[in-house]
């Protein structure tokens, strides 16, 4: 078998092409011309005889079948090729590229230290940062694109190696005037006819629904929404509560509004965060990332609302949710009278029972 006509340039040219699905967006990010794309594109196709995407004018790249082969035979071999790479380094040094991926709202409390220390220990190796949903994140791990993610709960899947990191504890947050914020803990059967603000993001919505069930209360629900900073200043304004994970250090929404966090007493079940990567795959890049996870969660900050694997319920000071900023609209409300449904797009209008207008204190 003779030598391959193509080069890991050009593989990788195709790879960040499939991911973006844009020839424009994959020079962006190679940091190249949109022409360099399509001819490293063209010229791998001419190497392989074969027709590896459709590139729609203005409507990006679609991969045919044969193109989504080859993008799984591509990551591979980028691997590897980063492998030999890392193997011939000086005296054994780590280097290459590591594609993280965070499922958003862990990204800001956990990924800077731990980015921190990774960084200081390898600085030879550079970080791409991939956020998303727990669904991308997981089919973006299984199929190469990313080396190593981090997200809640453990996905069944053979395909997938898992390491337990965290364990996150809910709270229930409010605003700083509410009659109960004074207190240190709280159940949620004291909020059960107050209106709740709902992180409609998943699997957020899944595990609030679930405490819920688990305390033996049904929630009021008022307003529901894809952005946990929008949470956080419905709650600040008086307009519900929110259980959430997410905390922050200083208890203020973005508009300076003071807010207020409160234990659950009793304590419920806690969310677990994973690593996950690609079973069967050593590489070393991503087993020294888990290291550095593993040293510094094992005492994460008590601000954050979390404790390591198998330690159980802590108690928690009293301090507010984490944001994660974000475009909102409020739209007609939903097929529950009273109620608003949040989703990212457009300006504001709400639905309800008349008392107030958008924008104003009544709102």
């Amino acid at each position: 078998m003779g030598a391959p006509r193509f080069t890991l340039r050009q593989l990788e040219l195709f790879v960040a092409v499939a991911r973006t699905g844009s020839i424009r967006a994959a020079a962006e990010e190679l940091h190249c011309s949109a022409s360099a794309v399509s001819a490293g594109l063209t010229e791998l196709e001419r190497a392989l005889r074969t027709e590896l995407c459709v590139r729609r004018k203005s409507r990006g790249v679609v991969l045919t079948a044969q193109g989504e082969l080859m993008r799984q035979l591509a990551n591979r071999l980028l691997a590897e090729a980063s492998e030999v790479a890392e193997q011939m380094g000086e005296a054994g040094e780590l280097r290459g590229v590591l594609r993280l991926g965070c499922y958003a709202p862990l990204a800001a409390p956990f990924l800077p230290a731990l980015l921190e220390a990774f960084t200081r220990s390898h600085p030879r190796v550079e970080i791409e940062l991939f956020e998303g949903t727990q669904d991308d994140l997981v089919s973006g791990t299984l199929s190469g694109d990313i080396d190593l993610s981090m997200i809640h709960d453990e996905p069944e899947n053979p395909g997938l190696a898992t390491e337990h990191v965290l364990s996150r504890h809910p709270f229930v947050l409010v605003a700083e005037r509410h009659p109960m914020a004074a207190r240190k803990s709280v159940s949620l059967t004291e909020f059960q006819d107050e209106p709740l603000v709902l992180l409609d993001l998943p699997p957020s919505k899944r595990h609030t629904l679930n405490w819920f069930k688990e305390a033996g209360v049904k929630p009021n629900i008022r307003w529901q929404t894809h952005d946990l900073e929008l949470v956080r200043a419905l709650v600040a304004r008086g307009l519900g509560y929110a259980v959430v994970l997410q905390r922050q250090r200083y208890p203020r929404a973005l508009d300076g509004l003071p807010l207020a966090a409160l234990e659950l007493q009793p304590a419920l079940t806690p969310v677990k965060v994973f690593m996950i990567y690609r079973a069967g795959r050593s590489r070393r890049r991503v087993h020294a990332f888990l290291d550095i996870a593993r040293a510094e969660l094992t005492s994460p900050p008590a601000w954050a609302g979390a404790s390591a694997p198998n330690t159980g319920s802590s108690s928690i000071p009293a301090v507010e949710v984490d944001a994660v900023s974000g475009g909102a609209r409020v739209d007609q409300g939903s097929e529950l009278e009273g109620r608003v449904l949040v989703r990212p797009g457009s300006p504001p209008s709400v639905a309800g029972d008349g008392r107030g207008e958008p924008g104003t204190d009544g709102s």
